[in-house]
Parts: C-alpha cells; structure tokens; sequence
C-alpha cells in the first residue's frame, strides 16, 4: 500500500514538472561554454535568445525582464511581451550589449532575463499554473580596449592648442619681418 502512495505521488510530480516544461524553450547562440566574447569598450546588438513553442498546446504569450546584468546589457525591442504561436521557433529576444572600456582582461559578466507567462489560461477558463524560468548569458572580455582612452583625448587637444599657438606666432613674426623689409628701401 506504501509502495502506491509513492508511486502515485511520484507520478503526479512526473506530471507537473512535464507542464512547467511544456511552458517555452528559449534557444541561444550562447550557452555554458561558449559566452559571448567582447573586448572593453565594445558594443554589440545580439539576439539574447530565440522563444519556442514546440512542445506545448497553444499560443501563448512570454513576457522578458532583464534581471541581472543591467550594467552592460538592455532588452532592445520596444514591446517585452512577445507572442509565440503554437509550433513557433524563432521569436528573438534582441537585446544591446556594451562593455565598458575600463573592463579587465577575463573579467565575466552574467546576463538574466527572466520569462513569464502573460495570462496563463487554459480552454474552459482555467486558470494554469504561474510558470517562470531564467536565462543566463555569460559575456567574457577578451582583448584590449577599443575605445580611445580620456588620456588620448587630453593630449589630442593640447597637441592643438600648441599648434594653434606657434602658427599664430609665425604668422605674426612674419608680419613683423615683412614690416621690416619694407622700411629698408
């Protein structure tokens, strides 16, 4: 009798996870193992991921929050709640990376976005269980920076001045000299 509770309970719990399951698939071209490699100061627009609604039973819609990694990362598209018809693969989640220029070498920042399912109610009007799930993005910097340094910018501009400042003083010295030229005659 023990050994059918259990089995009995562990079919139900079998069951429910298969429903939290059936909820969406997200696929991504970064996974555990291969993060999104950029160098400082970079600046990407990625597909963060891809909705899927293969497995389940209707249409639904997932809305996506960005939850970690706000630093460097924004969800792109102007409306978070995207709609994912039945047997639909690609339903992109687009989102804008940007590494800071000061980022250290092998420094690793995670990305999370969480999905959640907008109105989950079921024909008859049940209402579904409250189905989330998170995705994590890793983004690796590798390289050294691609932005011009403030230091750069600095000596740029005193470089001009300087140059400014001795060209108006030959300007000036050869009005001077000229000046002089003519007096001789």
């Amino acid at each position: 009798m023990r050994l059918i509770k259990i089995a009995v309970c562990l079919l139900f719990i079998l069951s429910f996870i298969n429903l939290i399951n059936a909820f969406v698939g997200i696929s991504s071209d970064y996974y555990s193992g291969h993060p999104l490699v950029m160098a400082p100061g970079e600046t990407k627009d990625i597909i963060f991921g891809e909705l899927q609604n293969v497995r389940g039973e209707r249409n639904i819609t997932v809305k996506v929050e960005l939850l970690k990694g706000g630093e460097i990362a924004k969800l792109t598209d102007e409306n978070l709640e995207y709609f994912v018809p039945l047997g639909e693969k690609h339903v992109a989640i687009n989102m804008e990376v940007s590494v800071p220029w000061n980022a250290d070498e092998n420094k690793e920042y995670k990305i999370t976005v969480r999905l959640s399912e907008v109105n989950p109610i079921l024909e008859g009007g049940m209402i579904s269980i409250d189905t989330k799930t998170d995705s994590t993005l890793k983004v690796l910097v590798k390289g050294k920076s691609k932005g011009v340094g403030i230091i750069w910018i600095f000596f740029g501009v005193i470089f001009l001045i300087v140059l400014v400042i001795i060209i108006l003083f030959l300007i000036k010295k050869r009005k001077v000299f000229v000046k002089n030229e003519d007096k001789d005659y």
